[in-house]
């Protein structure tokens, strides 16, 4: 995924000891995961599935799947 060069630059130049990603099992944040890997030094990122009670019960494995897929603590 390409961002515009200023958007790019203020979000990947930062020294932010840890970034979080959420993601909820979904396509969406599954490419937001792979672009922050992409983008990031992988030690720096975190992986957040708040758990709700309307969740499919299907989600947290899949979350977790999505996770161990990209190699990612969660």
């Amino acid at each position: 995924m390409q961002l515009t060069a200023p958007i790019h630059n203020s979000i990947t130049k930062t020294n932010w000891d840890k970034i979080i990603v959420s993601v909820s099992g979904g396509k969406d944040s599954g490419i937001l995961l792979a672009w922050a890997l992409d983008n990031f030094p992988k030690e720096k990122l975190i992986a957040c599935h708040a758990i709700i009670d309307i969740d499919w019960h299907e989600t947290l494995p899949i979350v977790k799947a999505q996770c161990e897929f990209f190699d990612q603590y969660f």
